[in-house]
């Protein structure tokens, strides 16, 4: 793969080393001259770059107003003077209600920097509903920033109207009760210690616009008036599931609920119904068109509508709807490259990249080791930002004597094996690992007042280190092991959970002791569900199709079946008949490769593996079609398949040699003579024999199986 195209680009600020690179980040670039093999400008410091700050999101989404920044812009849709945005609303298919008009006084507050601070507090200050969930504060250990970690759903509850009296009034019940004293009823729900953080010009002022503008107040204020000058002792008020559309105004007066007296209260088509003074406090769904307004009240001061799974997705430009991603683009002194995003620790995503260099960029001394990579803490005096960003991110633990209880901890060791050993100079080992430059001379104080050295110190690279200002891991990959450690996190799947989903038993203190006495009958069906687990940081990567792995050059996955014992994939609730009247559903690349040497000599010279670089293999179709561009750096890749498998893999060897094959017989056929099998075909070819297929099954299988 090496050496096959010529340099017209080069890595500015990243680790240029072979046969791969380790990166957490995507490599800037810039155009260059053709120039030596390593430039005086890549193999000094020179000038470290800095951070690139694109100020505020100054771009404007043309169909629903959300705020971009230009380089956040689709490079297929946009010109130079007019950038367009597609992961907003689908480029006009997603049509959200316009936001209303507010007066200049409650715009005014979200510019105050008073307020802009503490608006999550205000918001729950103000909120109808409570955050219904389990906070686990064991992970916070006081170690690392404070984590809000929630285990299991998050279930947002609306109580009654009335009070309980020995609590007082909360969430909605604020805005009905004791007005004289709403303010400092408000605030007795924070800590001593924060209540003087709060501005109460501030609180007065939402208490007043909310109670004369939000539909949803005034519902609720009108239904306890009403019941109480009519002496109803107890009502409900039930929240509408299915309210007209109000896309372009503001919610009409009695359009989003109604008083309801009698047994009419529970009826299935409202499924939000806040009582006056009966029962625990009532579960939202999230799924109902009032849960965000009376959750988020500051962002639906009115008391718009929601989202609701009525909203539908149109398509403004009568094409199917897509949501289109920016790939990132490497130097092309680059031959492959591939990356893999991984959502670890708290959710943050984690991108691993490898980089494969040609041959003329590739790595093969100490020194040129140094000229990309550093394990060391830089200068405070000649690079004080890059020292602020190596010690606040680039840096493990620190554990071991320094900290016991460190999660990388185990059996009193470090599973990452720091601190790394002090070295003068840079050196390989003997099974191909390089071992970095570490003085011992050079120590730092943390914020925490722990001493920590470059044995602490994550291999980085300082350009990308200053550039992005965030952890950026570089190592060098020049042994088969590292590559195939990174093909694990694409190979190895999605995360997955073990649950159990049981009832909580009622007990009582007589019951209690029979039952932990008696042993229960396991159930191993119950003990073992388990499914795919998604974080939240994921769902939005999905949802906003970015890609999690993507490779250079692409790979077109070749199939490999002896005659008639192709796969064929059907819906469940298809019939037979209509599976064997389905003529596309039996074809697969290798069927239509004969096909298309039938009915196309151009591709005669390309065996099965290579013929993807010249043709493209059309999905709806199932057909291979000539390529418009000959320069596709498409790559072939044959399913694997085991060597015990007997003639599908003697099959398999012979499609890497045959050429204008049209048939089976044709695969079997070697200088005009059809042998009976693939085996005596492989034999004739001279390609087995001497235990050969066995050691090209072991070499290739050296290049990406790993251990198990």
């Amino acid at each position: 793969m090496y050496g096959k195209r010529k340099l017209e680009y080069g890595i500015v600020g990243s680790s240029s080393s072979g046969p791969g690179v380790a990166s957490s980040s995507a490599l800037a670039v810039e155009p260059v001259s053709r120039r030596p093999r390593f430039s005086s400008r890549m193999r000094s410091a020179g000038v470290l770059p800095t951070y690139v700050d694109f100020g505020d999101c100054d771009c404007i989404c043309e169909y629903c107003g959300a705020c971009f920044w230009f380089v956040g812009r689709s490079l297929k849709l946009s010109t130079a003077h007019h950038p367009r945005y597609g992961h907003c609303c689908k480029s006009g298919d997603v049509i959200l209600p316009y936001p209303s008009s507010f007066p200049p006084e409650y715009v005014a507050l979200f510019h105050s920097d008073r307020f802009l601070r503490d608006i999550r507090a205000y918001n729950s200050m103000f909120a109808m509903t409570s955050f219904g969930a389990n906070v686990d504060e064991g992970i916070n250990d006081g170690h690392g920033p404070y984590v809000f970690k929630v285990s299991g759903q998050i279930s947002p509850k609306i109580g009654s109207f009335y009070p309980d009296p020995t609590n007082g009034p909360r969430f909605l019940q604020l805005y009905l009760f004791d007005a004289d004293n709403e303010v400092s009823n408000r605030l007795a729900g924070f800590p001593n210690r924060r209540r003087n953080d709060f501005d109460a010009t501030i609180a007065t002022f939402l208490i007043t616009f909310l109670k004369a503008n939000n539909e949803y107040v005034r519902t609720f204020k009108s239904a306890k008036d009403l019941a109480d000058q009519m002496n109803i002792p107890s009502y409900s008020v039930r929240l509408f599931n299915d309210v007209s559309d109000c896309r372009y105004g503001l919610p009409l007066p009695g359009s989003l609920g109604c008083i309801v007296t009698g047994d009419d209260t529970n009826s299935v088509q409202y499924n939000i119904v806040v009582h006056s003074n009966l029962g625990p406090p009532q579960r939202i769904s999230k799924l109902h068109p009032t849960y965000m307004p009376l959750q988020y009240p500051l962002l639906f001061p009115y008391g718009e509508r929601g989202w609701s799974p009525r909203l539908k997705l149109g398509n403004r430009s009568g094409a199917g709807a897509r949501s289109l991603t920016v790939n990132i683009h490497y130097s092309l002194l680059s031959v492959a490259y591939l990356y893999t995003v991984e959502f670890q620790k708290r959710g943050l995503p984690h991108c691993h990249t490898l980089i494969w260099v040609k041959n003329a960029y590739r790595i093969k001394t100490p020194e040129e080791v140094d000229a990309y990579i550093t394990a060391e803490l830089p200068d405070p005096l000649t690079e004080p930002r890059l020292l602020a960003v190596i010690t606040t991110s680039m840096i493990h633990g620190p554990c071991g004597l320094l900290n016991e209880k460190a999660p990388c901890m185990k059996d009193g060791k470090c599973s990452k094996h720091f601190p790394k050993p002090f070295l003068a100079c840079t050196v390989f080992d003997a099974n191909g690992y390089v071992r970095y430059k570490r003085g011992s001379s050079v120590q730092h104080i943390t914020p925490r007042g722990v001493v920590i050295d470059n044995g602490y110190v994550v291999p980085y690279n300082k350009r990308l280190c200053s550039r992005f200002e965030a952890h950026i891991n570089v190592e060098y990959c020049g042994w088969n092991m590292m590559i195939k450690y990174l093909f694990k996190y694409i190979s190895k799947g999605v995360d997955r959970i073990r649950y159990v989903i049981q009832k909580n038993e009622e007990t009582d203190d007589i019951g209690m002791t029979d039952r932990m006495n008696k042993e229960l009958p396991a159930n191993e069906i119950q003990n073992f569900l388990d499914g795919r687990y998604i974080c939240p940081h994921e769902a939005a990567w999905r949802i906003l199709d970015f890609h999690i792995h993507h490779r250079h050059p692409p790979v077109q996955i070749l199939t490999v079946h002896e005659e008639n014992m192709q796969q064929i994939v059907f819906k469940e609730n298809s019939s037979i008949q209509e599976v064997l009247r389905n003529p596309s559903g039996t074809r697969t690349t290798l069927l239509a490769w004969f096909d298309s040497n039938v009915r196309d000599n151009t591709g005669h010279h390309l065996t099965y593996i290579d013929y993807p670089k010249r043709y493209k293999w059309d999905v709806p179709s199932k057909t291979w079609d000539p390529r418009a561009d000959d320069s596709s750096k498409m790559v072939g890749r044959l399913v694997f398949v085991h060597p015990s498998s007997g003639e599908l893999f003697y099959l398999r060897m012979l499609l890497c040699h045959q050429k204008a094959c049209m048939s089976f017989e044709d695969l079997r056929t070697v200088s005009g003579c059809l042998y009976p099998t693939f085996r005596a075909a492989c034999n004739a070819l001279g390609i087995i024999g001497d235990d050969i297929e066995w050691m090209t099954a072991f070499n290739e299988a050296s290049v990406w199986a790993t251990s198990s």
